[in-house]
């Protein structure tokens, strides 16, 4: 005979597998959130590194170069290009923003490629101010010195 007091084992067994069920699923949620959390982290913090190296490159580099005085620049008529390309008409870019957003995030995922490890794009900031150094000994006054400088702090690094 079943005692009407007694408790419902198979109920009690069922309630409290439904409640480990609830119980681990707030757990995986949780878990997730963090992830997602730590993941927007890492993302910000690589973003932020870009951005400061980005900036060390363009303040080493770039940022030193001296000009002349107008009256010591390269004077007279431009010459026409002779054997560079040149445009010949300039028409809207209609579809800059898109073009140039996917070109950035082109840039980005080969610099710092999702789950793999990141590259050195860029020389250490030692070379980079030896770079400077070479190239703001003169000052741009002339299309050979900018061709220089276009070599020097531009051109070599695309070949390593």
């Amino acid at each position: 005979m079943a005692n009407s007091n007694s408790p419902d084992y198979r109920a009690l067994s069922l309630q409290a597998e439904e409640e480990w069920k609830h119980a681990e699923e707030q757990r995986r949620h949780a878990e997730e959130e963090h992830r997602r959390a730590e993941e927007g982290r890492r993302h910000a913090e690589e973003g932020r590194r870009h951005q400061r190296r980005g900036a060390d490159v363009q303040r080493t580099v770039t940022y030193k170069l001296p000009f002349p005085k107008p009256s010591r620049s390269t004077k007279g008529a431009i010459q026409p290009p002779k054997g560079k390309y040149f445009p010949t008409k300039l028409l809207p870019w209609v579809d800059l923003p898109a073009k140039q957003h996917d070109i950035y995030t082109s840039v980005c995922n080969y610099l710092a490629p999702a789950g793999g490890a990141e590259q050195r794009s860029f020389p250490p900031i030692i070379a980079l101010e030896e770079i400077s150094r070479r190239v703001s000994r003169r000052p741009l006054s002339s299309e050979r010195d900018l061709e220089t400088y276009e070599r020097l702090a531009v051109e070599d690094h695309l070949w390593i």
